[in-house]
């Protein structure tokens, strides 16, 4: 089911072995620190008659933090994604879900399409959850990435025990660093439609054969150009 924001899943159980030894000051303390972030971009492709696609990203934060004592740490937090298919099918078929693929929204694929408004809708209901507020936090509802570098002491604590998806047991006391990589993701939807994703990828193959075309017709302009340029050199020397 992809009703509602529901709640996140957890991630590894090092996640919070990690935080405590980055957030540690008894160790070393942070020295450096940058964020940046995205709250939106999209990407629409359409014909003067409406018909094409679109792709919309929602919340992305980059933060990276650097310590006196050489460790680091680097965080990656996407919140939301959909792909909507505004293209008509060469069966004429009947479509009742224009959502290709999404990430958990804040209501159902099936509430969107009733209504046959999706992304107006989508994006007015992340704003009423304040997803574009400037004092907005980010989210982590797609997916939460952090990779950690622990060196020193901050490597000698790091509990090996936390990796329980490993055969072997890891110990951490006679090496100098330790990277520690902790990936947490939610659901992502594919609404499949046979004729829908054989639509898709004709339209895509249609527009990589117009680039190609395109790229050809400016090549051969440059060519032209410069060979008239050529002449003109030429009679103006004679």
């Amino acid at each position: 089911d992809d009703s509602g924001l529901g709640e996140e899943v957890t991630g590894a159980q090092g996640q919070a072995g990690i935080g405590e030894l980055m957030e540690s000051d008894a160790v070393s303390m942070d020295h450096l620190y940058m964020s940046m972030s995205l709250l939106r971009f999209s990407v629409y492709i359409y014909s003067h008659d409406g018909v094409g696609a679109e792709a919309h990203l929602v919340s992305v934060i980059v933060s990276s933090s650097l310590f006196t004592d050489g460790s680091s740490s680097n965080r990656l937090r996407m919140g939301w994604f959909w792909i909507l298919d505004r293209l008509k099918s060469n069966s004429n078929l009947p479509r009742c879900q224009r959502l290709l693929l999404h990430s958990q929204l804040p209501k159902s694929a099936k509430e969107y399409a009733e209504t046959d408004v999706y992304s107006p809708a989508i994006i007015e209901d992340l704003t009423e959850l304040g997803v574009f507020n400037p004092d907005y936090e980010g989210s982590g509802h797609l997916a939460d990435i952090q990779v950690a570098l622990l060196k020193s002491a901050k490597a000698a604590e790091y509990d090996g025990e936390e990796l329980t998806g490993f055969s072997l047991k890891y110990s951490f006391e006679k090496v100098s660093q330790v990277t520690a990589v902790n990936a947490k993701f939610t659901n992502l939807f594919i609404n499949w439609n046979p004729d829908a994703m054989s639509t898709f990828f004709e339209a895509k193959t249609e527009l990589l054969e117009f680039q190609q075309e395109a790229l050809r017709a400016y090549d051969q302009f440059s060519a032209l150009e410069i060979r008239q340029s050529s002449l003109t050199k030429v009679q103006t020397d004679v």
